[in-house]
């Protein structure tokens, strides 16, 4: 049924996506049409030579354009981690604020640039699964990884219902190693206990009865070290398998 237009609410913006209205949700872009978050990125608030590339930035002007990228959940992650891992290695550099990054760093930034262009607007569906009333399983499925650079652990949502399967991206979550080099299994270790963090997260918030939840990681290490059954552990590896082994079990870790 059509609903008359002085009932309509006036909250959309200008923006479009070919040619449907968005509008405005806790921060983020939706469309009501197809029921999409949407994630433009044009950076309106900042400089237009700074987001085409055409100058080089400062320490200042880099930290303005990636903090103005506002995503919660994480759909922009594969993006936005490049920027954190970029910042970081500006405040390596020892620049002032106000000082221009350095030919290599700007390089860099240049990547990123080509990246936002290239991979947005990104559309992610609202809802989880086309049909809820029909679920017969839902098991949460986490997976974590790391890099010398950073780690990283991003959920799903597995449902089965009669013998089709459809699967459903939750949210996602990252962290910048710190100054100090640390080895990969300990960032791997890291992302383990990330990702355990975010499992007990989304039982509590999540409306839908979860019936198992798993855990993947491509790290041996860090599955022998969950598994061990030795006490004699370093305490930064000590402390973090204790809250992996408190908020979960030997056998959700594979």
């Amino acid at each position: 049924m059509s609903i008359p237009e002085n009932f309509r609410a006036n909250s959309q913006v200008d923006v479009k996506l070919d040619s449907k209205m968005l509008e405005r949700v806790l921060g983020i872009s939706w469309s009501p049409t197809t029921d999409d978050f949407v994630f433009i990125l044009d950076l309106k608030k900042i400089p237009a030579e700074i987001c085409h590339g055409e100058k080089v930035p400062t320490k200042r002007e880099v930290l303005r354009t990636v903090m103005a990228v506002f995503d919660p959940l994480g759909f922009l992650a594969p993006l936005m981690i490049n920027a954190r891992i970029l910042i970081q290695n500006i405040w390596r550099s020892h620049i002032d604020w106000d000082q221009a990054i350095t030919e290599e760093l700007f390089y860099t930034w240049l990547k990123w640039l080509t990246q936002l262009k290239h991979y947005t607007p990104v559309t992610i569906n609202r809802y989880y699964f086309p049909n809820s009333t029909l679920i017969n399983k839902v098991d949460l499925h986490l997976f974590s990884d790391a890099s010398d650079k950073a780690y990283a652990a991003v959920a799903f949502l597995r449902m089965v219902k009669n013998d089709e399967v459809h699967i459903s991206f939750l949210a996602a979550k990252f962290k910048v190693g710190p100054m100090n080099q640390q080895t990969i299994p300990k960032l791997e270790l890291q992302g383990a206990v990330l990702a355990c963090r975010m499992a007990k997260s989304i039982r509590k918030e999540l409306e839908y009865e979860i019936d198992k939840v798993h855990f993947w990681t491509y790290s041996m290490v860090v599955i022998h070290q969950i598994r061990s059954e030795s006490r004699r552990f370093p305490i930064f590896v000590g402390c973090r398998l204790g809250e992996i082994h408190e908020d979960s079990d030997l056998s959700q870790w594979h």
